[in-house]
């Protein structure tokens, strides 16, 4: 019911306004500091390592959201329309690789993500039981 509702009030904006469906946009300004993640709508969206712990700006369409900061846009993900979930970008991530290589066996934002061949054989080779992890017992 939330999708219906949703789209209801994006159509009756656009007539009200006088705008395309895809040009009308909700606001948001996120005033705390953000880690990693930016919820709106009940969901969280990645977004860039440089974006961390500075005010960002949402802006919900229809089918999309784009979270800029300072004017630059930091993130642009599908719109979700669930409740309680996580969109990943795996290249808002990357960074954090050359610190916790780790993540890339681990973390959620790499779950799924088809890499290069090489880097597949890497994130085998880290996934191995004589990767010399923690949980290896070496």
């Amino acid at each position: 019911m939330l999708v219906v509702e949703t789209i209801a009030k994006i159509r009756r904006l656009s007539l009200a306004q006088g705008k395309s469906i895809k040009e009308i946009c909700r606001e948001l300004r996120v005033s705390r500091k953000v880690v990693r993640k930016v919820r709106f709508d009940n969901n969280k969206y990645s977004v860039l390592s440089t974006a961390v712990g500075r005010p960002v700006e949402v802006q919900a369409y229809a089918n999309r959201i784009v979270i800029r900061q300072d004017g630059i846009v930091v993130a642009e993900h599908a719109r979700s329309f669930g409740r309680g979930e996580t969109v990943y970008d795996p290249w808002h991530y990357v960074p954090v690789l050359s610190r916790k290589p780790g993540a890339l066996r681990n973390g959620a934002p790499f779950q799924g993500w088809v890499l290069p061949s090489a880097t597949e054989r890497a994130r085998r080779r880290l996934k191995s039981p004589d990767d010399g992890g923690r949980d290896s017992g070496t």
